[in-house]
């Protein structure tokens, strides 16, 4: 009897272990540099931040979220109220872009001259 309940649960596991190879694995890389380059430049223009900009990341986006790498771009010009923006990243692309909120977590990144 303990040979036939063990033989079913190590098929009901086999069985989820199926469920789990179809799901994806959340391997998508970081982006590029030199892509992160051109987007950021578009980005900041169309934002009208002034220059000097600095940046940070890309930063790991939370799983449960669509994008999963995040970019910072703020400017370092002193008149400036430090406006971020958080661009969001997908298979190397920006996907797109937005002021930057509590849970982008840009506020507690290390920025540095772009």
């Amino acid at each position: 009897m303990r040979f036939a309940v063990g033989l079913m649960a190590c098929l009901a596991l086999a069985g989820c272990s199926s469920i789990l190879d179809a799901l994806p694995d959340g391997g998508d890389k970081a982006p590029k540099a030199a892509v992160m380059a051109v987007d950021l430049k578009k980005v900041g223009d169309e934002a009208k931040l002034p220059q000097p900009w600095e940046i940070a990341g890309p930063i790991e986006a939370d799983p449960v979220t669509v994008t999963p790498w995040i970019v910072c771009l703020r400017s370092k010009a002193p008149d400036q109220t430090r406006q971020t923006y958080a661009l969001f990243y997908k298979s190397g692309k920006l996907e797109t872009y937005r002021f930057a909120a509590i849970v982008d977590r840009c506020d507690v990144q290390n920025f540095k001259a772009f």
